[in-house]
């Protein structure tokens, strides 16, 4: 029995987020069933359960840019503290310092390595893996939540630098 569909709204991989979200949305609307969006880093801040301190999460973008956010555990789930913002990891570097952070990085066999990445503190997870179980446990907690909203729109989540345009 399927109470609702959990799909990962994003920032990712721009065909791979529209794919996804174009089936959950399909199978949710044949099957008359609520769609619950899990933003990514999100899924990663759910690898932690206990910590008392907020934390920031990141996730590699291109090489040298991060997508990150702050997040805080309530009653054992992420809540974020501010929006996903893009930036250089030398600036996040610059400006976080040494702060424990979650970090994950989407294929990192098949990228150059970049060598600021060895500078981040990294946090112990309480979960190894932002996995589908993990995506599940994030979208059911949401699903109980007084605060959803069923009848709110579900996108996928791009995030774009601000490029500053020519006068």
């Amino acid at each position: 029995e399927v109470d609702a569909y959990v799909v990962n709204c994003g920032p990712g991989s721009y065909t791979g987020v529209r794919i996804g979200m174009s089936v959950a949305k399909t199978f949710a609307q044949v099957h008359d069933k609520p769609v619950i969006p899990v933003n990514s880093l999100e899924l990663l801040a759910g690898q932690i359960r206990h910590l008392k301190n907020d934390f920031p999460v990141l996730l590699n973008c291109t090489r040298r840019e991060i997508f990150h956010s702050v997040f805080r555990i309530v009653d054992d789930h992420p809540v974020a503290q501010n929006a996903i913002q893009l930036t250089s990891l030398e600036k996040f570097i610059e400006i976080s310092g040494d702060v424990p952070v979650v970090h994950y990085r989407v294929n990192p066999e098949r990228r150059k390595h970049e060598p600021l990445f060895e500078q981040l503190v990294l946090l112990p997870l309480d979960y190894p893996v932002p996995d589908a179980q993990l995506l599940d446990r994030l979208g059911a907690y949401k699903l109980a939540s007084s605060a959803y909203d069923p009848n709110l729109p579900v996108q996928p989540l791009y995030i774009k630098r601000d490029v500053e345009k020519p006068v």
